[in-house]
């Protein structure tokens, strides 16, 4: 009898808690308030419109008849009468040069590290920090597919690493690695031609590989009485045999059209950024060379002085002028909220609702951005802020 009494008290017990915790779980589902983390993003004052690219570019004849070696890679630098390119008779002559050339860089950079870590020239704490650098750079190249640069920063993290390993005591030397490329280079050399000819450059400047056929469709010259008739009526000529071409003045020029409301936010002499909404190409510094006004429209050309690889194969693209940036914390404009006529947010700290007051320096489309609170009682860097919810009061215990 008495054991069935300890029994139905125990069944009862179980179920009062099992209800408790259905209440409580549901209690905290409808409590529970929808976050956003803030953290940090950039917005922009700007002018979208289509860009075409101009350059002072003198195009590159190919010579005879042969396979081609460039000497140079897109957007490298090249003396007047340096060598652009070179003609060899076979592919084998091609492919034991490349070789030759890749084996003799990586043995110098051996050399030097070997030299370095043994030299004392530098220590384990520089090796990891400009191996961490590399990597991200690495990783960042292979995002934006540049496999050009992975392969270039790939040999350079390889050569940290081995320099760690020096460092550390894990490897002696490049010794016999050294000898083993010597003995390949040595057998590379020995298929090894010369060239028939090479390619030499006029001018210096900067080399680019790809022609477009808009080499000449708008000169440098032109440009401070370009109209917008010069500018939608550009057009494509054949360059023949053209190997390539250099960009003979540092700077270089972005033509665009655009109405002249917009254009009233520019001055000629003015220098602002420009993004050409490439994945690969950063946003570079231009200035404001000419403005020629027209009935509706007026034409800007902005110059420039930044190149890589990426900006040296543009021509016609769309790009965004910046006029102005901002940087701040992105809030959903549902957050806000005024309390004793203060604008501000609801912040979950994971036990209790904080309000703190905000100060807007940029407003998009659904969004705020907010300068970060300097002594922690406005809004700072990963503040879980809640987006709508009702009954919220500053001090509220989070269930």
């Amino acid at each position: 009898m008495r054991k069935n009494i300890f029994k139905t008290i125990g069944v009862a017990l179980v179920a009062v808690l099992l209800v408790a915790y259905i209440s409580v779980q549901a209690v905290n589902a409808l409590t529970a308030y929808k976050t956003e983390m803030a953290v940090m993003h950039s917005a922009y004052d700007s002018i979208e419109c289509n860009g075409f690219i101009i350059r002072n570019e003198s195009v590159l004849s190919g010579g005879e008849n042969g396979i081609l070696r460039y000497v140079l890679k897109d957007g490298e630098r090249v003396s007047k009468n340096g060598v652009v390119a070179e003609i060899y008779s076979t592919e084998e002559a091609v492919y034991a040069k490349e070789e030759y050339d890749e084996l003799t860089e990586r043995i110098n950079r051996m050399e030097e590290s070997e030299r370095q870590a043994k030299g004392g020239s530098i220590n384990l704490e520089t090796i990891n920090t400009q191996s961490r650098s590399s990597l991200l750079d690495m990783l960042s190249a292979f995002d934006n597919g540049d496999m050009d640069s992975v392969y270039d920063i790939s040999e350079e993290y390889l050569d940290l690493i081995n320099r760690r390993q020096i460092l550390t005591g894990d490897l002696d030397g490049y010794g016999t690695l050294i000898s083993e490329l010597k003995s390949q280079r040595d057998a590379a050399a020995a298929k090894m031609q010369t060239s028939s000819s090479s390619i030499r450059s006029a001018n210096s400047g900067y080399f680019i590989k790809s022609i477009d056929g808009y080499e000449n469709s708008i000169s440098v010259e032109e440009l401070a009485n370009i109209t917008p008739d010069m500018l939608n009526s550009v057009t494509a000529t054949d360059m023949g045999d053209a190997i390539g071409k250099v960009v003979g003045d540092y700077d270089w020029y972005i033509a665009t059209e655009i109405d002249n409301t917009a254009a009233m936010s520019l001055a000629v002499g003015q220098t602002y950024s420009i993004d050409f909404n490439v994945s690969t190409a950063e946003k570079v510094p231009a200035t404001v060379k000419y403005m020629n006004r027209f009935d509706n429209t007026t034409v800007v050309v902005f110059s420039c002085s930044y190149m890589n690889s990426t900006l040296a194969h543009l021509r016609s693209c769309q790009i965004e002028v910046i006029l102005k940036e901002y940087n701040g914390l992105i809030v959903n404009t549902d957050a806000v909220r005024i309390a004793d006529d203060v604008k501000g947010v609801y912040v979950d700290n994971g036990y209790m609702i904080k309000f703190k007051p905000i100060e807007v320096i940029y407003t998009g489309d659904g969004y705020m951005l907010c300068k970060v609170s300097e002594d922690k009682s406005g809004l700072v860097l990963y503040d879980e802020v809640i987006i709508g919810g009702r009954n919220l009061y500053d001090g509220k215990i989070v269930a």
